[in-house]
């Protein structure tokens, strides 16, 4: 016979310490009926509750993410972090433990293995995250470039991904434009080390950062640009009637083409530009004119961001310092200067224009008539530019003028000085440069 009125004690989730006092029941419904009214302890799970042992846990249907938190803030008492998958993990499990089976720190490092869980201790606080993670798997890929350096590749790449190439130099070198890199490559010295290069490309990384490697290799590694540049280095006499060296070109022209003419502020940044002409076309007009005299006709086919160098000349030796040895008599260094005719050009190819570094000069040594006697003076004519281009598009740099007078005496040689005439002569050259520079291929930089 069932009885009217009935009461059911509750099973609560708490943490029984050995002298520890239990959680307080909540009230006892009472029955109303024939059948027992059982009010749940909780919605989710069923915690139960053992003081029999000095210390224990005994949890029944409590989640991962439940478990790790309760111990830890009720009996390790230690700071810790749980990683957010700890904290989704809503799988349901049964946690007994009690002092009599060994220590709480150990029994749970043993439990959160078992679930695929690590603890990580970081100074005085415990790390709770899954099992491999923070551990790089990093295997080697390797790859042997079809058209781009080694080093192009792993300077443009490197700064994307966390691996390493292997590549990886801190020495840099890079000289301006028209000036030699003095001393020899060795394997042991600093500009061995940057002139060196490899021709495979070796990376260290994880499975996915290889994955995306290979997707920039593809969209990397493709024919770079490439230009034929031609030119024309004209000596032009022109008179103070004539003007410049500009007007005697535009006057050869009937004014037929189309001729864009844009003087700046400086003399020097003078320039015309001709589109839909041939650097061959422009080369026979100008010859028809004897005022212009051929110096130099330099053509140099060139990768994008390599330099090129034309020179046509002699190597002059100069007097350098004077160096002095402990007993020993002085050193007088020598040094050698390059003269006569010396172009120096770098391009870099992008999809619509061709960027152009340009020096271009003509020099030679005369005889030093003051200062130091003991070395030649360099007299040169130098122009230096950075120009944007279209394909196939021509220009003419100029504006380097130089003025030559003399004096003299016509006569019989027997008379005396009063006695013949008194000559001047004054001669104007100008420097004029025609350049052209034409895309070879489709690559581009």
């Amino acid at each position: 016979m069932i009885g009217k009125t009935l009461w059911l004690s509750l099973l609560l989730p708490a943490l029984a310490f050995g002298q520890g006092i239990p959680s307080p029941l909540p009230p006892i419904p009472l029955a109303t009926s024939g059948e027992a009214y059982v009010q749940p302890a909780s919605s989710q799970v069923q915690r139960v509750v053992r003081r029999s042992a000095p210390q224990a846990f005994d949890l029944q249907g409590v989640s991962v993410a439940e478990v790790v938190q309760l111990i830890y803030a009720n009996a390790v008492k230690t700071p810790y972090m749980l990683a957010p998958e700890v904290l989704a993990d809503s799988r349901p499990l049964s946690f007994r433990w009690s002092s009599g089976y060994g220590s709480l720190e150990g029994f749970l490092l043993q439990f959160l293995d078992s679930l695929g869980y690590k603890v990580e201790r970081r100074g005085k606080v415990d790390f709770v995250m899954k099992a491999g993670a923070g551990e790089r798997l990093e295997t080697v890929y390797i790859y042997r470039p079809k058209y781009r350096s080694v080093n192009y590749l792993a300077e443009l790449i490197s700064p994307m991904l966390k691996g390493s190439f292997s590549v990886n130099r801190q020495i840099t070198a890079d000289h301006p434009i028209g000036e030699k890199s003095k001393g020899s490559a060795t394997a042991t010295n600093a500009l061995g080390v940057v002139k060196r290069d490899s021709d495979t490309l070796i990376y260290r990384g994880t499975s996915e950062e290889i994955d995306t490697l290979k997707g920039l290799l593809s969209q990397l590694d493709v024919v770079g640009g490439e230009v034929m540049v031609r030119a024309l280095v004209y000596e032009v006499g022109v008179s103070q009637k004539e003007g410049s060296a500009f007007s005697l070109i535009t006057s050869l022209f009937d004014g037929s083409l189309k001729i864009g003419v844009n003087t700046g502020v400086a003399q020097a940044a003078n320039f015309l530009s001709f589109k839909n002409l041939t650097i061959d076309f422009i080369a026979n007009i100008l010859s028809s004119d004897n005022r212009f005299k051929v110096v130099s006709s330099p053509s140099l086919r060139i990768r994008s961001g390599e330099e090129g160098r034309f020179n046509v000349g002699q190597e002059v030796p100069i007097l350098g310092s004077i160096s002095y040895p402990r007993e020993g008599a002085p050193v007088q260094s020598v040094e050698y200067r390059s003269s006569g005719v010396i172009f120096n050009v770098r391009p870099q190819v992008y999809e619509e224009n061709i960027n152009l570094d340009l020096d271009q000069q003509i020099s030679n040594f005369v005889r030093t008539e003051t200062g130091v006697d003991n070395s030649p003076t360099l007299t040169k004519r130098e122009v230096s530019t950075s120009v944007s281009l279209r394909d196939n598009e021509i220009i003419v740099l100029g504006g380097l003028a130089e003025t030559k007078d003399g004096a003299g005496r016509t006569g019989f040689s027997f008379l005396p000085d009063f006695l013949r005439a008194r000559t001047s002569d004054s001669q104007r050259s100008e420097l004029v440069v025609v350049l052209q520079v034409t895309r070879i291929g489709e690559g581009q930089d």
